[in-house]
């Protein structure tokens, strides 16, 4: 259905003469096809948190995640389904964690545990995606922003979790910058698999 609809839009472009079919139109059906999951995700994900009545906690997650793994790259689902699940799991894992555990007992294990994953991002992004791939310039661009971005985040929830109003928002943020990190890792294994496989 996304793949139809993404083609549907990316012809009608052609039809209408703004892009060239030979040269463009692949990319633009794509590209159309990749806004239209990533909107179904986020929507999703929001509806979750609503329903949660975690509404800007969810909103923290997906900025943290989405800003930062736009440049750091990682891990990716074979298909839209797997990518919808594997995004639902993450969300639903890190809101029953959240929800489940007393966090503020274990602010020393929160700054390990985030700490690990601003190194972990820094050391290993950007990883490419095989529809993307990146040249030298970019991957030394990207790797600066994911850096960036992956401190300044952490940094915030860092203050948060000293702050009595705070600490819940800054676990969303935490976590996020956690996934982002899980997935850099799982897609640094499925590569190096896939290497060892044409050896």
């Amino acid at each position: 259905m996304i793949k139809y609809c993404s083609q549907t839009m990316a012809k009608a472009l052609v039809r209408n003469g703004l892009i060239d079919e030979e040269k463009e139109y692949g990319l633009y059906a794509y590209g159309f096809e990749t806004f239209i999951a990533s909107l179904i995700n986020i929507g999703a994900i929001l509806a979750i948190g609503f329903i949660c009545d975690r509404l800007i906690h969810t909103l923290l997650f997906l900025i943290t995640y989405s800003s930062i793994r736009q440049f750091s790259g990682g891990y990716h689902a074979k298909n839209h389904i797997g990518c919808f699940m594997t995004f639902i799991g993450i969300y639903g894992s890190t809101l029953a964690m959240i929800n489940s555990i007393d966090f503020m007992k274990s602010k020393v294990i929160l700054i390990i545990f985030l700490s690990l994953s601003i190194f972990i991002i820094g050391r290993f992004s950007p990883l490419e995606h095989y529809n993307n791939p990146l040249n030298n310039i970019e991957k030394i661009r990207y790797k600066h922003i994911a850096r960036r971005l992956s401190i300044s985040l952490g940094l915030i929830a860092l203050i948060g979790l000293f702050h009595p109003y705070l600490y819940e928002y800054s676990l969303y943020i935490i976590f996020s910058l956690g996934w982002i990190a899980i997935m850099l890792m799982m897609g640094y294994e499925r590569g190096r698999g896939k290497l060892k496989g044409t050896l």
